[in-house]
């Protein structure tokens, strides 16, 4: 929403459901405030590639309850990597492969109980586990676990992530900037 509150152009990269339900939320939210006339959509569809802005970005096709793409960048022979919301699945594992940084919503660690594990699942995201588990699988280097629902413990996500995947983890706080 604060994108659509700055009164600049702005080029928005996103499959066609996705920009119709930001606009239906800005609209609901902020009835009263026009769009900049230089805010663009740009269709994705999965399993394409396009360069923006001197960035090649892959959009993977993941698994939730609305149709949703993890994104894969890379730029200088280094990859980043972006779940989206999505349950463990072979999309993850594709958008992860070999990435530098590997960034994952995870709400939560399996050692914050059963009635976490299962609101996780209900919402269709990885635990630290599972997430750690795709990083292993895909070979990513680093892995920063994020989008931790108010039922997880960030401790228990970084020591079960630590536990399970064999690179570097971290829970990093808002406004963190990382070099990958």
């Amino acid at each position: 929403m604060a994108l659509f509150l700055a009164n600049m152009p702005l080029d928005i990269h996103a499959l066609d459901d996705t920009y119709t339900g930001i606009c239906e939320m800005k609209a609901g939210c902020i009835p009263d405030t026009e769009l900049h006339p230089e805010v663009r959509h740009h269709s994705v569809q999965f399993r394409e590639r396009r360069d923006i802005g001197g960035f090649a970005v892959e959009f993977v096709q993941v698994e939730h309850r609305v149709p949703t793409a993890a994104i894969r960048i890379t730029h200088g022979g280094r990859t980043m990597a972006f779940s989206a919301d999505s349950l463990p699945c072979e999309g993850l594992n594709a958008v992860a492969r070999d990435a530098d940084l590997f960034i994952c919503d995870t709400m939560c660690a399996e050692r914050d109980g059963d009635s976490a594990r299962s609101r996780t699942r209900s919402l269709m995201h990885p635990t630290a586990r599972e997430a750690a588990e795709i990083s292993n699988r895909a070979g990513a280097r680093r892995l920063a676990c994020v989008h931790i629902a108010r039922f997880g413990s960030p401790q228990n996500i970084l020591e079960e992530a630590q536990a399970c995947f064999k690179g570097v983890v971290e829970v990093p706080n808002d406004g963190d900037r990382h070099l990958i």
